[in-house]
């Protein structure tokens, strides 16, 4: 028997709008960052805040990570930079448990690797 938790999804479409999950009204919580682009005539402003409980808890299982990264035209220059930093980001704090996957979505759905691997396997980066 498995004792990965199912699938989180993580997504760096840092040019779409995102809606944050709800949160219960008694569950505290902190906002661990937030990140803001103005825009340009490519691309409309973008806010993109990150949320966490504020309630201690237990470490979790190890997950397996999908990440979805915006690779459309209107990804470029500077948002294209920050995705990558945003990614590279997220696989330098993961857990050496945590497995990923990347996708890239433009039209369609194409995922970069065959399955799920360590933040710093060669399938990832």
């Amino acid at each position: 028997m498995s004792t990965r938790t199912p699938i989180l999804l993580a997504t760096l479409f840092l040019g779409a709008a995102i809606t944050p999950p709800r949160v219960r009204a008694e569950q505290p919580v902190t906002v661990s960052f937030a990140e803001s682009f103005a825009g340009s005539d490519f691309a409309p402003p973008v806010v993109a805040i990150g949320l966490r409980s504020a309630t201690p808890r237990e470490p979790a299982n190890a997950v397996d990570v999908v990440v979805l990264v915006d690779t459309s035209a209107s990804q470029i220059g500077t948002q294209r930079e920050r995705t990558s930093e945003a990614l590279d980001g997220v696989l330098e704090k993961a857990r050496a448990s945590d497995r990923f996957r990347i996708a890239a979505v433009d039209v369609d759905c194409e995922p970069l690797s065959e399955g799920f691997a360590a933040a710093g396997s060669p399938a990832t980066r």
